[in-house]
């Protein structure tokens, strides 16, 4: 859905790479499709197929078991704080649940 308030550069395709900053001002319509980015609250009926993407590389070429010990001290939406790049931050946590520890524990 169109924003209502101009930007000063329209672009004639939109952009696979998020914003770096959320809107100001929230939609009213929902989305047709679910997030790709686990929320930050555990589902009430986890999956039970819940495993990171075995071909999945980061923009810097690291794999999710890379990021591995580095989940176990940060959450992983923390990691742009630690100098991880906002676009490998949210493709590490649609990409890899089980590193990021979203998948259902015993």
């Amino acid at each position: 859905i169109p924003s209502d308030i101009p930007t000063s550069s329209p672009t004639l395709i939109p952009s696979d790479i998020p914003t770096s900053s959320p809107t100001l001002i929230p939609s009213d319509i929902p989305t047709l499709s679910p997030s790709h980015i686990p929320s930050d609250i555990p589902s009430l009926f986890p999956t039970p197929h819940c495993h990171d993407k075995s071909a999945y590389l980061s923009l810097k070429g690291l794999r999710c078991r890379d990021f591995d010990m580095l989940a176990k001290l940060v959450p992983c939406t923390k990691l742009e704080e630690l100098g991880v790049n906002r676009v490998d931050v949210n493709s590490i946590i649609a990409s890899c649940p089980r590193t990021c520890g979203y998948c259902e524990t015993n």
